[in-house]
């Protein structure tokens, strides 16, 4: 069956075709125990054709299984980030209201954990807007007397 395994003088597999039929072929040296001299060789040969089939439906399974499993992560990845940066597009939507309409008493409404990132940017952004608006009155206050007292000049 293998010629290169009769050539070996330990035991080896390889895959040898005969024909179109694929086999894995093992040979074994066969030695006498008082000379350790070589007097023959066995072989013994199987079938691919199932290892090679059943190969063929591993790699698709495996193949299906992936896509599967990378389409079953990406919706959950859409599903959860559109969930937690749901709270940002109020943010968005508030700040730009507040600059629309010049109004800095404008809170962003916020009902989730204060302590996780997007409680934290809600409350520095409120606070933000409340400095904002505690500075904006005695600065125009105070740029209008500066107005009026270089124009008496």
């Amino acid at each position: 069956m293998d010629e290169q395994g009769l050539k070996v003088f330990r035991p080896t597999y390889r895959d040898v075709s005969i024909g179109l039929i694929p086999l894995r072929v093992l040979t074994v040296p066969i030695v006498t125990k008082t000379s350790q001299r070589m007097v023959g060789t066995l072989q013994v040969g199987t079938r691919l054709d199932s290892v090679q089939t059943t190969q063929r439906v591993l790699v698709w399974v495996l193949f299906i299984g992936a896509m599967i499993s990378m389409l079953i992560a990406g919706v959950a990845g859409l599903i959860s980030t559109g969930h937690s940066l749901a709270p940002l597009e109020d943010v968005t939507r508030t700040a730009l209201q507040i600059t629309r309409a010049d109004d800095l008493s404008r809170r962003i409404p916020y009902n989730g954990p204060p302590d996780d990132e997007v409680g934290q940017l809600i409350r520095a952004f409120n606070q933000t807007s409340s400095g904002l608006r505690r500075f904006s009155i005695p600065s125009a206050v105070s740029w209008r007397m500066w107005v009026m007292n270089y124009a008496r000049l």
